[in-house]
């Protein structure tokens, strides 16, 4: 019996060893579902949150992991579409490159010597200096 025991807990040991930073490894990919990303941290923590409570003498604090995945999903939560897909880099390039051309063409037409306006100043070009003495 001692022996069926330590071996599932050495096998579920090694499971959770080999998949602890599944998040990380997605999370660095850049082309996974930012959802699927979510699911496997937060089911990382759920598990890395009670090993810790149980491992004693360890520094008691906030969990640089967790800072670690929340400045990353702040960021790209902004950057990916409502599915959780990122973009094709290939179609925002396009974009890009179609609105630098837009503007480009835009400013050659309104920026021309005959549609400079010629502007005079108006406001008050007498200005009184107040000057302060101080008393000793």
């Amino acid at each position: 019996m001692k022996k069926l025991l330590l071996t599932l807990l050495i096998i579920n040991s090694s499971f959770l060893i080999g998949h602890s930073q599944n998040w990380l490894q997605q999370m660095k990919d850049g082309k996974t579902n930012i959802h699927d990303v979510q699911k496997a941290f937060y089911a990382w923590y759920a598990n890395h949150k009670n090993d810790k409570k149980e491992a004693k003498g360890e520094a008691k604090g906030e969990d640089n992991n967790y800072t670690l995945y929340k400045r990353w999903e702040w960021l790209m939560e902004a950057r990916t579409y409502p599915t959780g897909n990122y973009p094709d880099p290939s179609v925002i390039s396009a974009q890009y490159a179609r609105l630098l051309g837009q503007n480009n063409t835009d400013s050659k037409r309104t920026h021309s010597d005959e549609s400079m306006a010629n502007w005079t100043y108006q406001g008050n070009s007498s200005v009184p200096i107040m000057v302060v003495v101080m008393e000793e």
